[in-house]
């Protein structure tokens, strides 16, 4: 590379890039932006005097991946990602699963083929985590939700590096076959064992002891250098340079010191970062893009209104409140760095068409410009989607997330034995229906072939026969999937509540089951099937032939069909054990009789006993057992003298700070009702919470002192 034409390119590259993200700072918007614009006007598509050479920037572009992937595993310590793997990683599974579905879907939609939508679900599965960091930075956001959302991000920047090691070895030339699929990931766990197994002993030790000599210098050149060098080795054995880069990363996080190398490494990142994202507007094409501009809008809504729908389902069925859940799916509705990396990849192998990168920057153009406003108003957001739900439904998903978090604390001994072998059998019956999808795709067109050319009937009706077929023979795995989802859900829910049969292998009967007891078990079956289902939907579509795409939908719609009644009584069971917590509020607060520190359980007990969903007492003692279950219960009397007084959830920070769950809201007039966080509270409203004694204790200090100054909130 000739020393003229490199820092004539940095010197172009770097001092447009300063002018544009200037420009989009003044706007309000993010610097990605600026970096984009920046690419688009020294790039070859647009006709400006001013032009960077394409190789050198490419080449120096490979460096921002490097050093990107190299911070993001400096987040990504072992300890870490196992304390997130309960809350945030079902979250993820689920989001990253249908949106997985829902580009597949898309692609064939806009006419393209099994390998490009694979290529298209990856892109849009993945959010932008620098998009998000940045604006998170710029706004000052803190609280709960950047831990769900960073914890989604975690999971989401895994499985990249995993898909982009299977999407490589496609884009070789190898068929989307269970056999290909099975070398690659062996490889990649063969790989991935290797490098920790004989990195965890040595890295952090090093990392460790050139800390001590207390030399910036020194430690900035040592971890760039283990950064390259796990990169290197990646690349030699025929991985992305990512996945080196992000096990160089953990391995390092797990020095102790990954905050220190990640602030040192930080400028070195965000340089070559921008030249990265400068490489990225320079392959705009805006001519290419306005032939597009149908796909651009298509996937664009897709990503907007997917990802959040997504992400808010995942996330509530993984123990979050509505409100964190729709506010963190707003904070996601963008895809950015590893888009560029996966359509890139599929357009320079050819695998792809050409367009699918242009169309994957212009979305992630319009994404970033959103999520700024998105994030700012992610407040209003989660409120008004609270406020449309029923009051019985508020305090349903209330009572779930306190559930949930009550057994995460919990060690359910009884059924750890039970439940490995229900996960282990929940796997093999989804790793049944992946054969059996792989299977068909490997036959379907030489067997159409063969068909046509003895019947005349069309290739893609004897496709979409066979894979009708399929679907048949994958009806048996899938009713075990249900079957052991409903079994794990039911050993969760009865050890959590105290009902667990003496005989593990009984259950009890579902009409002895309360309302309250088939929400927990409806909502822990719901999660456990989605968490498989999605990912495995996503993994077999792009396997099966295009006709069975019709099949899907058809059995798909039947499945609504059937399942359709069962929903609704479930959903009026939910809400009818929600009314039965509601009354037994109501008419305690009536009588004067509510305590201020005590298990609800206890002070509602003649209240759920005089109305039941059945008119039984003994059903009543058994709602009153659930309830039990949650973490101790307390109420909170507001006084005029506390700082949440004329404030809501969402602006007094009680919300974001305190992991408590706040299950009502009582008031002296008789209202009664699940709180919607910008419904804004007054002297003398009880607030019925739910959590440890510590978190109790967070949200007490907050709604009488008001957020720690240092726990910025979510701008609103």
């Amino acid at each position: 590379m000739d020393a003229h034409v490199l820092l004539t390119t940095l010197a172009i590259v770097l001092g447009v890039a300063g002018v544009t993200t200037v420009v989009t700072r003044q706007l309000g918007l993010s610097a990605v932006l600026g970096y984009l614009v920046a690419g688009l006007v020294v790039g070859p598509n647009v006709p400006l005097p001013i032009y960077a050479n394409r190789d050198v920037v490419t080449t120096l572009s490979e460096l921002g991946v490097i050093l990107l992937m190299f911070s993001i595993g400096l987040e990504l310590s072992i300890r870490k990602v196992t304390r997130l793997a309960g809350s945030a990683g079902p979250a993820a599974f689920i989001e990253m699963g249908l949106m997985g579905v829902l580009g597949l879907v898309t692609a064939r939609m806009l006419g393209l083929g099994s390998i490009e939508g694979a290529f298209l679900g990856a892109m849009i599965a993945i959010s932008s985590t620098m998009v998000i960091a940045k604006t998170f930075a710029d706004q000052k956001v803190k609280g709960v939700v950047v831990e769900v959302v960073f914890g989604i991000l975690v999971f989401e920047d895994i499985a990249a590096i995993v898909l982009l090691t299977v999407l490589t070895g496609l884009s070789a030339g190898l068929s989307p076959s269970p056999v290909s699929l099975a070398i690659t990931l062996a490889k990649l766990a063969g790989f991935l064992l290797g490098a920790i197994a004989l990195g965890l002993p040595l890295i952090p030790r090093f990392m460790r002891l050139v800390v001590r000599f207390e030399s910036p210098e020194t430690t900035t050149v040592a971890a760039v250098g283990v950064c390259f060098a796990f990169a290197a080795i990646a690349s030699w054995a025929g991985f992305s340079v990512a996945l080196g880069a992000i096990i160089a990363g953990v391995l390092c996080a797990e020095s102790g010191h990954g905050e220190k190398l990640e602030h040192l490494v930080a400028p070195l990142r965000d340089l070559f970062s921008a030249i990265f994202f400068v490489s990225v507007g320079m392959l705009i094409d805006p001519l290419a893009i306005a032939a597009e501009w149908f796909p651009v809008l298509v996937i664009t809504a897709v990503v907007l209104v997917g990802k959040f729908v997504s992400v808010t389902l995942g996330a509530v069925l993984s123990g979050q409140s509505v409100g964190t859940a729709a506010k963190a799916a707003a904070c996601l509705t963008q895809i950015g760095e590893f888009s560029f990396i996966i359509a890139g990849l599929g357009v320079t192998s050819g695998t792809t068409s050409p367009a699918l990168l242009p169309i994957a920057v212009v979305v992630s153009a319009i994404t970033a410009f959103t999520t700024p406003y998105a994030i700012g108003n992610a407040d209003r957001i989660a409120a008004a989607l609270e406020g449309r739900l029923p009051e019985a439904l508020r305090t349903t998903a209330a009572l779930y997330h306190a559930w949930v978090a009550r057994l995460r604390g919990r060690r359910l001994e009884p059924t750890r034995a039970a439940g490995r072998r229900q996960v282990r059998l929940i796997l093999l019956e989804a790793a049944g229906i992946v054969v059996l999808a792989a299977a068909t795709g490997l036959v379907a067109d030489p067997v159409a072939s063969y068909l046509r050319a003895f019947t005349g009937i069309p290739a893609w009706v004897l496709r979409a026969v066979l894979g009708l077929l399929v679907m048949a023979f994958s009806v048996p795995f899938a009713v075990g999937v249900v079957r052991n989802a409903r079994a794990l859900a039911s050993n969760f829910s009865n050890a959590l509540s105290g009902r667990t049969p003496s005989d593990p292998t009984q259950t009890i009967a579902p009409e002895e089951l309360t309302p309250l007891e088939k929400t927990l078990r409806v909502g822990l079956t719901l999660a456990i099937i989605l968490v498989v289902g999605a990912p495995l939907l996503a993994v077999v579509l792009p396997l099966l032939p295009f006709g069975s795409t019709v099949a899907l939908a058809s059995i798909a719609l039947l499945t609504l069909l059937i399942f359709a009644s069962p929903i609704r009584r479930s959903v009026r069971e939910a809400r009818s054990g929600a009314q039965v917590v509601l009354d037994g509020f109501r008419r305690q607060l009536r009588s004067e009789t509510l305590p201020e520190t005590a298990a609800i359980t206890d002070a509602t007990l003649a209240a759920l006993e005089g109305r039941s969903s059945t008119g039984d007492a003994s059903m009543a003692r058994a709602e009153t057992a659930v309830l039990d279950s949650l973490d101790p219960t307390r109420v909170l009397t507001v006084e005029s003298s506390w700082a949440c007084v004329g404030e809501s959830l969402m602006t007094s920070g009680s919300g974001e700070v305190s992991e408590a769950t706040v299950l009502a809201v009582l008031r002296r007039d008789g209202l009664s009702f699940a709180p919607v966080s910008d419904v804004a509270f007054e002297p003398g409203d009880r607030i019925v919470a739910s959590g440890t004694p510590e978190a109790i204790d967070e949200l007490t200090k907050v709604m009488t002192q008001g957020p720690p100054p240092n726990a910025e909130l979510l701008p609103g």
